[in-house]
């Protein structure tokens, strides 16, 4: 397919990629939406989840720090032949219950459709809070899927530098390959304003076994507006393994961050994604 001219400019919540076997590359799933910081730290966001990306990861995390952040990004993959467009929006500053939307366009091989997000997150005293939210598929391909289900999460701060992520997706069986059932376990010391050291579990349970996904990131804040980031992602079920980097630059408005991601298994070379975003803090 013709690759869209403009391959380095939006950015994102960009991108995640399951591609299988370098002989048969297997399209990304839209449950695996991802973004360009989670994607430079291995995905280990649940009990970080303090931007936009919350959407995704722990909708929880949306009502833990104040702000109003307008997301836009690309992600593209070569060896799935992926590109994904995404925008999103979080209001936590105007009302008590934060609330977050999101739009995600999924182009590649054996993949077309789209994904909306509609998520809410009330917290719970100082230290605690919950989410809940909507999902909306609609795809052509890899099967018709035109349906709705819903993610729930809780982030709990026990401590200043300490946070503890639970999220489960997709609780409505809407009986897709894009909606599989999964939940995650978090784990964070650190703060966005020094240090991140994250790791997370996936269980997911769509097969006659649960698949199993590892995640550990860490992110340091260098002269308090240069974010670096690194990252590993582990998919046990597939014996598949990445690893990830990043950087960014943040401002008072706004803010650039950029992501890349490897498959280091043999023969999987072509198997790596670009992210890049764009944030608007309003």
């Amino acid at each position: 397919m013709t690759r869209p001219s403009l391959r380095t400019s939006l950015a994102f919540a960009a991108t995640a990629l399951l591609p299988a076997a370098a002989a048969a590359q297997v399209p990304p799933n839209a449950q695996d939406l991802s973004s360009t910081r989670a994607l430079a730290m291995g995905d280990a966001f649940r009990a970080v989840a303090s931007s936009n990306e919350a959407i995704y990861f722990n909708l929880a995390g949306m009502a833990l720090a104040p702000r109003y952040e307008l997301d836009l990004a690309y992600g593209f993959n070569n060896g799935t032949d992926l590109d994904l467009y995404n925008g999103s929006i979080v209001d936590a500053k105007s009302t008590t219950l934060a609330t977050g939307l999101a739009y995600s366009r999924l182009v590649a091989d054996g993949l077309d459709g789209h994904v909306a997000n509609l998520g809410f997150a009330l917290p719970i005293g100082n230290r605690a809070a919950v989410g809940f939210g909507l999902k909306y598929l609609n795809f052509s391909s890899p099967e018709d899927t035109n349906a709705i289900t819903g993610d729930v999460g809780l982030l709990l701060k026990p401590i200043d530098l300490l946070s503890v992520g639970l999220a489960a997706y997709n609780l409505i069986d809407v009986s897709s390959v894009e909606a599989p059932r999964r939940a995650a376990i978090g784990v964070a010391l650190g703060s966005d304003t020094t240090f991140r050291l994250a790791s997370d579990v996936t269980f997911d349970f769509t097969g006659d076994e649960t698949g199993l996904t590892y995640h550990a990131g860490g992110e340091y804040l260098l002269v308090g507006a240069f974010p670096l980031r690194a990252g590993f992602k582990r998919l046990a079920e597939t014996d598949r393994n990445y690893v990830s980097g990043g950087i960014g630059f943040i401002a008072p408005e706004a803010g650039l961050e950029v992501a890349y991601v490897q498959n280091i298994g043999e023969g999987q070379g072509e198997d790596r994604t670009f992210s890049f975003t764009l944030k608007f803090f309003l």
